[in-house]
C-alpha cells in the first residue's frame, strides 16, 4: 500500500460519503445588538455533531477570515453541545465580528473559516444610548439665507463614482514558482487524474452590474488563468460583504477549487461539503476527488 489516510480524514471522508448532514461546520451565523452592552450571536448546528461537540465562540474587532485567528486567540465562550446562541457582554462600545466553530474529539477547534457561513462579514455595534435631541432656535440670519436662495440657481450634483469591485488581493508570500509547481501537479503518485476546472454557466457571461458581475470579473481575471492563490484571496475578499445565497454558494465552490489546485485538500473537502446541498452531483464528484488526492505518502 503506497498511501494511507489519517484518522481524521477517514472520519471526515466517511461523513462526506454517507451523510450530507455530517459536517463539523456551523452555519447561518448572525449577530445582533440587543442592548447598549451586549450582542447576541446565533447559529445552526450540523445534525451529526449537535449533541456531541462543544461550541466555541470567537470575537474580534476585525473580520475573522483566517484560521490563524482561531489558532491564536482564545474563545470568548465555550458552550455545551446543542447550544445555538450566545449573549456576549462587551468590554467597550465598538464594532465586533464573530466566528463560531466546533470542538473536535481531540479537544482542538475545527478551524475552517467560511465567511458568512460560520463567521460574520459585517461588524455589529451594541445599541447606542438615546440622547435627548436638542433643538437650536433658528436665527434670523439663517432664515434670511434660506429665503434668499434662488431656486433657479440650484442644480443637481452627481454622486461620486463608487468602485464596487473587490480590491486586488495582496501579494502572497508564496512565490510564483511555488504556485506554478502546485498547479502543474497533474496527478498523485497512484495516477489519480486531477479534476478539470469547473466554471458555472452564470459566470461565463458578463452582466452589466451587481454581484454576479463582480464574481465574473474575479473568475475571468484570476481563476480561469489558473492564478489560484490570487483567486482564493479575491474570493475571500468578495465574501466579506453579504451576498445572495446562490452567489455565496458559487463563491465557496470556487474557493474549494482553488484549495484543491493548490494542494490544500483538507480545506477543499470542507468547502465542497458546505455546498453539497446546493450542487449535489457536482459537489459529490469534487468531494470524491479531494478524498482521493488527500493521501499521505507512507514513510520510508
Amino acid at each position: 500500500m503506497k498511501k494511507i489516510f489519517s484518522v481524521w480524514f477517514v472520519l471526515l471522508a466517511s461523513a462526506a460519503l454517507y451523510a450530507q448532514t455530517q459536517r463539523p461546520i456551523v452555519s447561518d451565523i448572525k449577530a445582533e445588538a440587543v442592548s447598549t452592552t451586549a450582542i447576541t450571536v446565533t447559529w445552526r448546528l450540523p445534525a451529526a455533531f449537535a449533541k456531541t461537540a462543544n461550541v466555541l465562540v470567537y470575537r474580534s474587532t476585525e473580520p475573522i477570515a483566517e484560521r490563524e485567528t482561531i489558532k491564536r486567540d482564545q474563545p470568548v465562550a465555550e458552550a455545551a453541545p446543542g447550544t445555538t446562541s450566545y449573549r456576549d457582554t462587551l468590554p467597550a462600545y465598538r464594532e465586533y465580528y464573530y466566528a463560531v466553530v466546533l470542538k473536535t474529539a481531540d479537544g482542538t477547534p475545527y478551524d475552517l473559516i467560511l465567511p458568512s457561513v460560520n463567521a460574520t462579514i459585517a461588524g455589529v455595534r451594541p445599541e447606542n444610548e438615546v440622547q435627548p435631541e436638542r433643538i437650536q432656535p433658528e436665527s434670523a440670519s439663517a432664515r434670511e439665507k434660506i429665503t434668499d436662495v434662488d431656486p433657479e440657481g440650484l442644480r443637481d450634483q452627481p454622486l461620486p463614482f463608487l468602485n464596487m469591485l473587490p480590491r486586488p488581493p495582496e501579494r502572497s508570500t508564496i512565490s510564483a514558482e511555488t504556485e506554478k509547481a502546485a498547479v502543474s501537479l497533474g496527478s498523485d503518485s497512484a495516477g489519480t487524474p486531477r479534476m478539470t476546472p469547473y466554471v458555472f454557466r452564470n459566470d461565463k457571461i458578463k452582466t452589466e452590474s451587481g454581484e454576479d458581475s463582480m464574481l465574473y470579473d474575479i473568475i475571468q481575471t484570476y481563476f480561469i488563468p489558473a492564478q489560484y492563490e490570487a483567486a482564493g484571496a479575491a474570493i475571500t475578499d468578495f465574501l466579506q460583504i453579504k451576498r445572495s445565497s446562490d452567489v455565496t454558494a458559487r463563491s465557496i465552490f470556487y474557493l474549494g477549487e482553488t484549495y484543491y489546485y493548490l494542494g490544500d485538500y483538507r480545506d477543499a473537502l470542507s468547502a465542497f461539503l458546505n455546498v453539497q446541498d446546493d450542487f449535489p452531483e457536482l459537489a459529490a464528484r469534487w468531494i470524491q476527488a479531494s478524498i482521493e488526492a488527500y493521501a499521505i505518502p507512507e514513510s520510508e
